[in-house]
C-alpha cells in the first residue's frame, strides 16, 4: 500500500520564508525517492490561524492522504526529522521549535514526571507548526462531535463554506490565552490519545530574525 501525506502550509502574510522553502524542496525529493504520494496545499492571506488550519484540514479530509503534516511558513527543518514524524506509528507527533524571543524557550507543556518512549517524550500539547496527525484521529473527532464542530465560513465573493471548526482559539484552564494548537491536543487527549514530541530536533523559526533551537539540548543545559 502506497504511503501518502498531505502537507498543509498556512501563510498568514501570503509569503513563505526561504528556510521553509529549502526544507520543503528537500523533503519532496525524499518523498519521491522513498515512494510516497504527496499533496501540498497553501492557505495564503488568512490572518486567523485557526480559520486557516481548519480550511486546510477540510482539504486534507477531502483528499485520500493518510497523514496530515503541518509545516508553518516560518519553520525550517531537516528532512530526516520530517521523515521521523511521517514514519512514527504514533497518531500525533511533532517537533518543537523555539519561540521568537531572545531568551530561549519552547511552546510545549510536558507531562511530569517525564514519560519517554524511544526518542519521544509525552506532552500535554505542542506547537502546531511541525506536527503530523494520522487521518484516523481527525476522523474520530468529527465522528464524536459531528455537528458541534460545523461552522459556516464566509469566503471571498460571498461564498459560504461548511467547515469542521476543530482548531479553536480560546481561554485556558488557568485563564490565559489558549492557541488553536493547544486546543486540538486537549481535545484528542480527552479522547484517550497521547501527544508525543521529538525533543532532539534542530528547527528554525523565522521572523525579523531566525531563531534556531534544539529542545533536548536546551533541557540538558538547564539540568547541567
Amino acid at each position: 500500500m502506497t504511503k501518502s501525506v498531505f502537507i498543509a502550509i498556512p501563510c498568514g502574510s501570503s509569503q513563505i520564508y526561504w528556510t521553509t522553502c529549502h526544507s520543503l524542496i528537500n523533503l519532496t525529493a525524499q518523498l519521491v525517492e522513498e515512494g510516497w504520494d504527496y499533496s501540498i496545499a497553501f492557505l495564503p492571506g488568512s490572518s486567523l490561524v485557526d480559520q486557516a488550519r481548519n480550511l486546510l484540514l477540510k482539504s486534507f479530509l477531502d483528499s485520500k492522504c493518510d497523514n496530515l503534516l503541518w509545516i508553518d511558513a516560518d519553520v525550517g527543518f531537516e528532512v530526516s526529522d520530517a521523515m521521523k514524524l511521517l514514519e512514527s506509528p504514533e497518531k500525533i507527533v511533532g517537533g518543537v521549535y523555539p519561540i521568537k524571543r531572545m531568551d530561549e524557550a519552547y511552546p510545549i507543556k510536558l507531562i511530569e514526571p517525564l514519560n519517554r518512549k524511544g526518542e519521544m517524550v509525552e506532552a500535554y500539547y505542542l506547537p502546531g507548526g511541525f506536527t503530523r496527525f494520522k487521518r484516523s484521529c481527525i476522523q474520530d473527532i468529527i465522528e464524536r462531535y459531528g455537528e458541534q464542530t460545523l461552522c459556516t465560513y464566509k469566503m471571498g465573493g460571498g461564498e459560504e463554506l461548511k467547515v469542521h471548526h476543530i482548531y479553536q482559539c480560546g481561554v485556558s484552564d488557568e485563564g490565559g490565552y489558549s492557541g488553536e494548537d493547544v486546543s486540538i491536543c486537549n481535545v484528542l487527549r480527552t479522547m484517550g490519545y497521547r501527544v508525543w514530541a521529538f525533543p532532539d530536533m534542530t528547527l528554525t523559526h523565522t521572523g525579523t530574525y531566525t531563531w534556531t533551537g534544539n529542545m533536548a539540548k536546551h533541557m540538558e543545559a538547564k539540568d547541567a
